[in-house]
């Protein structure tokens, strides 16, 4: 009410008008002792050029008043343009960076603790300059992994990423590029039926390499004879066929469906003590069947767990060298191999 009361007072009209009132006021006496003629017209020109010398100089101050404060105003607004320019070169450089620390990971096919360590500072670039939902979908990529380490952690410093967690991990990796569109304001781009998951697939597929560079890699004589022995019988007793790449081992059928080869479980490198076996996760596999299944294993005495990434559910059975599996054991494994085919098709 005061600071209004105060702009009222600046007006120039309410000026104007109020110095006529104090000079007619003030100066009345004077008009009515000066006598007429030249000397009532010299008092009345003198007065006049008075009031309009003062009227001029409330106006002269006036605006100036309204130009400092027109450049003040343009002054910040070149200021915040800046910082606002400023501000978008930092977003895109966090971008960036966010996702080529994640491309390292993809191309090596390989998680270590470094990679978590950079992801996790990651998320806290992010965290400065991004917007909130920005940071929760890189956030979803590093809980995701995370979780994929504290599955797969074994003796070795590094754990192999298999087909399942990598389509997983792209697609939070899709999710969290259109987030940073919509922040930069740009249109957010949607990939239409499974073009995505097709060039996850495309992307993945890995060239075929020679068994015995697998069986060579094994720690041990015991553990390449044991492995070579569970491949064998696994393609004698299900329809199940291997295919050896640099990374891992995929155990694939081809699907009536499509007519196309369909991973349905993943072996990774062989490890000092274990041997693990990724049923591959997906999101069309319901929670309570990979519950189910690891359940199931667990009662034939067989290390098995249910794996999760996001809404892709999946399950992986350890196998230990110095405790191997008795063929009763390997026979369920097949077993929920099969049952798991079934359900990937779906």
């Amino acid at each position: 009410m005061k600071q209004q009361y105060k702009d009222n007072l600046k007006n120039p009209l309410v000026l104007a008008a109020s110095t006529a009132a104090i000079v007619f006021i003030g100066f009345k006496p004077l008009f009515d002792l000066a006598p007429d003629g030249i000397s009532k017209e010299v008092l009345v020109a003198g007065i006049g050029a008075l009031f309009v010398t003062i009227v001029t100089l409330v106006l002269l101050k006036n605006q100036t008043e309204n130009q400092t404060k027109l450049l003040q105003e343009q002054s910040r607004q070149i200021e915040n343009q800046k910082k606002s320019e400023q501000l978008r070169g930092k977003k895109l450089e966090t971008y960036f960076n966010a996702l080529n620390n994640l491309n390292e990971i993809v191309i090596n096919q390989q998680l270590s603790d470094e990679d978590i360590n950079k992801l996790r500072f990651a998320v806290l670039e992010v965290q400065l300059v991004c917007k909130p939902e920005v940071y929760d979908e890189y956030n979803k990529i590093l809980q995701s992994l995370v979780d994929y380490y504290k599955a797969s952690k074994s003796d070795e410093s590094a754990v192999e990423i298999d087909d399942s967690a990598m389509e997983a991990v792209l697609h939070l990796a899709h999710q969290f590029s259109n987030a940073c569109r919509d922040d930069m304001d740009l249109e957010v781009i949607k990939v239409e039926g499974s073009a995505l998951k097709n060039s996850i697939s495309a992307g993945s597929a890995r060239k075929e390499v020679d068994p015995n560079a697998w069986y060579n890699d094994c720690p041990s004589e015991k553990s390449r004879q044991l492995l070579e022995s569970f491949l064998n019988d696994l393609e004698a007793e299900t329809d199940l066929r291997t295919k050896f790449t640099k990374t891992q081992i995929s155990l694939g059928a081809i699907s009536e469906s499509s007519g196309r080869r369909r991973a349905v479980a993943y072996i990774q490198r062989p490890q000092k003590k274990d041997l693990k076996i990724a049923f591959a996760a997906s999101p069309i596999i319901q929670e309570k069947y990979a519950i189910e299944l690891a359940n199931r294993l667990e009662e034939n005495s067989l290390r098995a767990e249910k794996t999760e990434w996001k809404k892709f559910h999946g399950v992986t059975v350890r196998f230990t060298w110095d405790e191997w599996p008795s063929s009763d054991q390997q026979a369920k494994v097949f077993e929920a191999l099969t049952e798991w085919k079934k359900l990937v098709e779906v």
